[in-house]
């Protein structure tokens, strides 16, 4: 194998990185899509053609071993085009795996890179042996399966040759040693050096995973065996008995998500973005005409200053120069926002390939579906709704989607269906994963949270549906008995709607036993700059996002009538909760009823409902730049940010969600509804 030696600028590695990772990209989803609809001629002369450019693009800065390791993968790809291979599922998943490791020799040539270079010899070995099978359509009705075998001696193993030697004994009782890293010769020879062996064992039919494992750790000295089926990742060897659920909920544990959101997810976004030529020419067209009544601006200051007299000329002028500059400034800023929304397609197209290995490694039948990849989300919010995204979908085909047999059983198609979907409301985007598994049992549900002590039993009693359903937002909550390696990953439900909630957004779910389970995801298209409405209260000045507003109205206080502790006002013949911006800003009392004004109401959505909110003075309209609230924000709940007015006022931005769970309860509103 050839040594490595990048011999290019970073601008030259970043461009390479660029365009080999979104190379892989397709690739992935082209080694999926040719799993799922067979050989297709077109598509394996475009995944040929991929594997060659990114064998030609790593080989020109002189990434050697990942050449090497493309252009085995293209002569695979070759074999499959000209009928000699049948892309299986064996054969897919080594050309997966093989894509893993081209991503990570990818990152090798990043500037300051200090990890672990990969080795690609274990990799080479499959392709090499995957490549050198004859299986013409006639002749793949039985595929045996391969199965990669990595095995690490304790560091003071005195005779780790020994070992590797034991080690391949065993493994050739339980089938056929295809090959190995090192060889036996190279044992035999005292060529191995290190405390790794790698082998890969075509197994006897009846032979698992888990007894490969146990068969391997017996040997001693043996300090960890990693067993990999196909290529698919079984670290810990776990047999679908070992995965108890009882309603599609997962155990909670300590761990983090990030670490496997992030292979997951890989390169969604960086701090690059591509921008159309047509729309960069506008913004060049903007600046330069920004640029003309700039140097107007500074004629008119010079007239000003020379002048001892009013001119009325000048005054006009600079009329003039402000509404054109307000006018370009309207015209950038939508432009720039234009610039920064990317289509989803960047963030699902990584999801697929996750279902798969998924769906497989449980051994259930998911069919996929993705719609509205081509919805456009901010680039900053595509990587906070990342992780969430990824925790529904693990939930959704880890317990929603039950085994063919149970399926059958209940009378439902062997095969089950996992949707991913994105579409705009309003100036919204939502995002819905749903699935037709067995649903979510309410009654579970209420058990749980009182054997947890989240609720007393009467209180689980006197629960509605959506309330109970509600519970598992609940910080803590579980119905599952133990943790899988599916979806137990740290991040419960309450995180994921917490997550999105910092964003100004909303979760929902809705759930019917045995037919399946939805979750909508509802998120602002961005978070950089909104129109709002500007209102007072107590003396504060606020701006509620435009977006959630439905109308402004003024009403009689006798109209106010009150309900259990709260109050609602009855509109056009629809009954809105209502409460009083100054409750909330001040924590003072209610509507003051001896009040001859009328009301001030500005009416807003809330889910599915409308919502009144009783505010001091309306300001009007206005573009609002969100700023953090930095360390306050931690402090503080029902506020997206805070901005800067034009006349160097700050206005709190309301979070409308959580100023109206904040004020009214979400129980308590659903009684007043």
């Amino acid at each position: 194998m050839t040594s490595d030696k990048y011999a290019f600028s970073e601008e030259d590695i970043k461009l390479f990185l660029d365009e080999t990772l979104e190379m892989l990209e397709v690739l992935e989803e082209e080694i999926i899509k040719l799993e799922e609809e067979g050989e297709d001629r077109e598509l394996l002369q475009d995944m040929f053609r991929l594997a060659h450019t990114v064998k030609g693009c790593a080989g020109t800065i002189g990434h050697n071993r990942m050449s090497d390791l493309a252009h085995s993968m293209e002569d695979v790809f070759s074999r499959i085009r000209d009928g000699e291979l049948m892309p299986d599922q064996t054969l897919v998943n080594i050309l997966l795996d093989t894509l893993d490791a081209l991503r990570s020799l990818a990152v090798e040539v990043t500037p300051g890179f200090q990890g672990e270079k990969l080795d690609i010899e274990s990799y080479l070995t499959r392709l090499e042996t995957a490549a050198s099978k004859t299986a013409k359509p006639s002749e793949t009705h039985e595929t045996s399966p391969i199965y990669g075998i990595s095995v690490e001696f304790y560091e003071d193993t005195a005779m780790p040759a020994v070992r590797a030697l034991q080690v391949l004994q065993v493994l050739g009782e339980l089938g056929t040693v295809v090959d190995s890293q090192p060889s036996a010769s190279q044992i035999s020879e005292g060529e191995m050096t290190g405390f790794n062996f790698f082998a890969v064992l075509e197994p006897a039919l009846s032979v698992t995973l888990e007894q490969i494992s146990e068969n391997v750790s017996d040997v001693p000295d043996v300090d960890s065996v990693e067993c990999s089926l196909d290529g698919l990742d079984e670290e810990i060897c776990v047999s679908e008995g070992e995965i108890t659920e009882v309603n599609g909920i997962e155990e909670e544990d300590d761990g983090s998500s990030l670490g496997d959101s992030r292979r997951i997810l890989g390169r969604v976004s960086d701090h690059a973005i591509r921008v159309d030529i047509d729309a960069f020419d506008r913004l060049v067209r903007i600046t330069s005409e920004m640029t003309i009544e700039q140097a107007r601006l500074v004629e008119m200051q010079r007239r000003l200053t020379q002048s001892d007299a009013f001119e009325l000329e000048v005054v006009q002028g600079l009329e003039q120069v402000i509404s054109q500059m307000s006018r370009l400034s309207t015209e950038l800023q939508e432009e720039v926002m234009k610039a920064r929304m990317t289509p989803l397609a960047h963030l699902f197209r990584r999801f697929p390939r996750m279902v798969r290995d998924i769906s497989t490694k449980l051994g259930k039948q998911v069919e996929f579906i993705v719609e509205g990849e081509d919805t456009e989300l901010d680039r900053a919010l595509i990587d906070e709704v990342a992780d969430p995204i990824i925790h529904l979908l693990r939930n959704s085909v880890g317990h929603g989607i039950e085994h063919a047999e149970q399926r059958l059983a209940a009378g439902k198609h062997e095969t089950g269906r996992v949707r991913l979907a994105a579409g705009y409301a309003e100036d919204r985007v939502i995002i819905t994963v749903e699935d037709d598994g067995r649903g979510i049992d309410s009654r579970r549900v209420r058990e749980s949270a009182v054997r947890k002590g989240i609720i007393t039993q009467d209180v689980a009693a006197a629960l509605s549906e959506e309330e109970a359903i509600d519970l598992l937002f609940r910080p803590g909550f579980s119905t599952a008995v133990e943790a899988d390696d599916v979806s137990g990953r740290g991040v419960g439900l309450d995180i994921v709607r917490s997550n999105i909630e910092k964003l100004g957004g909303t979760v929902r779910v809705k759930t019917r036993p045995d037919e399946g389970t939805t979750f909508q995801v509802s998120v602002p298209l961005t978070l950089a700059v909104f129109r709002a409405l500007l209102v007072t209260a107590s003396g504060q000045r606020f701006a509620i996002p435009l977006s959630g507003v439905v109308e402004v109205a003024q009403v009689p206080v006798g109209k106010v009538k009150s309900i259990g502790t709260g109050e609602v006002i009855i509109l056009r013949g629809r009954v809105l909760p209502i409460f009083n911006l100054n409750r909330f800003a001040t924590d003072n009392a209610g509507i003051e009823r001896n009040r001859k004004d009328d009301l001030i109401m500005v009416v807003v959505r809330y889910e599915d409902s409308r919502v009144g909110i009783i505010v001091d003075s309306l300001l009007g309209e206005q573009e609002v730049v969100i700023k953090s609230l930095g360390i306050l924000s931690g402090w503080v709940t029902g506020f997206l940010g805070a901005s800067v007015l034009g006349d160097g006022r700050i206005a709190l931005i309301l979070d409308i969600a959580r100023v109206i769970e904040k004020t009214l309860g979400r129980g308590r509103l659903q009684d007043r509804l």
